[in-house]
């Protein structure tokens, strides 16, 4: 209420400007062009409102002190509201470059991962009579560790008997890698591991070729075939450098070695922990990661074993899970719940949740659950369309965007959402979502 309030500045209308919010006001997205800027910029570099306050509406959004909760203005207190008790999310407010203007105006509310960062939102504070009790606490209890590379640990002072607590950043890895993993020519679908800190990282092999990508036409009665989406109809791809990928998605046990905290859902500390008190799920796959963690993941990964560790693009990951097919599965024109963890045609899969990494039989490459399971995040941004201007050698997906790649199905996923060649997107994270992992040489 505090933010809305200073925003208007006095004002009733959906904006602090007027009814309408031109490019000339504010840092945003227009509804017919691409920003011209398509970055934030300084801040107030447009007009403030009548109250003298900068950059109310775009640039970026701006995190509120509250908990978000869908209908609490029914039950919200008329003076001075604080919001909800505690939730998962936050309330953002007042839009971003990257958004449209109806995102922007004064009572627009969204909610937002607590844990959640990205380049859309920043914040401003206020200065009040008398300190509040603040959620960071909470906040930061669950949220993961910064980026290696940017991540300084902690030194003991000198001429101390203190000591620097053993990290997942800074402790000496056990490690054997497998010469093979440097090499650059290898024998299709061979076999290659990677000991780590007593963790087993097993790899397949996929060499350079050429392959039809994108969704495959669908026979829908005889001598009729159709493409279900022209967008991303079948179209040649050359990957001209081999690329060694994790045999299965990643697991609790890996990430929580290289991370030091397990995220998923689907874990003993997790809020799916009564479904899972009597498995064991070091070795299910991680979930509820977002793009920018696994970006760390690989990041640190990277720099404890020396390797190149990158997430696919999204013709490395449709060619490994083709595994040299054509059809629209790695497993031909069909897929049923006895070959993957997927939800069945006509009732809701029987686990309802991920199941340990390699359960159901590889493809023709040694790879396991390149459907369903968890879906897997990719390298790419999604953009509508790329495939009609993506090159055809080596595709790296669009420059930039809001959304991500992420391919597979997951366990909540029926077979048609399941495909080879079938493409999901978003910049959010869930209990289906989790990823694998490449290693490339220069």
């Amino acid at each position: 209420s505090q933010w809305e309030y200073a925003c208007r500045a006095g004002t009733t209308t959906p904006y602090s400007f007027g009814a309408t919010l031109t490019q000339d006001q504010a840092n945003f997205k227009d509804s017919n062009t691409i920003n011209p800027l398509d970055r934030t910029c300084k801040c107030a570099s447009y007009p403030p409102n009548s109250w003298g306050i900068y950059d109310m509406h775009g640039n970026v959004r701006e995190w509120c002190e509250d908990w978000y909760k869908q209908g609490y203005y029914h039950i919200s207190p008329l003076e001075d509201p604080q919001g909800p008790d505690a939730g998962r999310e936050k309330v953002v407010r007042g839009g971003n470059w990257f958004e449209s203007s109806w995102s922007c105006k004064s009572a627009y509310r969204r909610a937002w991962p607590a844990q959640a960062a990205s380049c859309w939102d920043g914040f401003r504070f206020i200065l009040v009579d008398s300190p509040q009790t603040s959620t960071v606490q909470n906040v930061e209890e669950e949220r993961t560790e910064t980026l290696v590379e940017n991540h300084t640990p902690e030194v003991a002072p000198k001429n101390t008997d203190t000591k620097v607590k053993a990290t997942p950043e800074n402790k000496v890895p056990e490690m054997k890698i497998n010469p093979k993993l440097k090499k650059k020519k290898n024998k299709t679908g061979e076999q290659a591991t990677l000991q780590l800190d007593g963790i087993e990282y097993r790899f397949r092999w996929c060499p350079p070729g050429t392959f039809m990508m994108g969704e495959n036409p669908e026979q829908i009665r005889p001598n009729v075939i159709v493409v279900t989406n022209e967008l991303d109809a079948p179209h040649p791809i050359t990957l001209t450098k081999g690329f060694w990928i994790l045999e299965t998605e990643v697991t609790q046990e890996m990430w929580l070695n290289v991370m030091g905290k397990n995220p998923s859902r689907f874990s003993p500390t997790g809020h799916a922990a009564e479904q899972v008190r009597d498995q064991n799920t070091t070795q299910f796959p991680v979930e509820s990661v977002r793009w920018g963690e696994c970006q760390q993941f690989c990041a640190a990964l990277s720099q404890k074993t020396g390797l190149n560790v990158k997430l696919p693009t999204e013709a490395q990951w449709e060619y490994a899970c083709r595994a040299g097919t054509s059809t629209s599965y790695n497993t031909g024109t069909r897929l049923s719940v006895q070959l993957a963890n997927i939800a069945n045609s006509s009732v809701v899969a029987p686990l309802e949740r991920p199941v340990p990494c390699g359960s159901y039989p590889p493809n023709a490459w040694g790879l396991y659950d390149m459907h369903g399971n968890v879906a897997e995040w990719c390298q790419d941004y999604y953009l509508q369309g790329y495939y009609k201007i993506s090159p055809k050698v080596d595709p790296q997906g669009p420059e930039n965007g809001k959304d991500h790649i992420y391919r597979g199905g997951s366990w909540k996923s029926f077979a048609s959402a399941s495909k080879s060649g079938q493409r999901s997107y978003s910049f959010l994270w869930n209990d289906s979502i989790g990823f694998r992992f490449i290693i490339i040489q220069e």
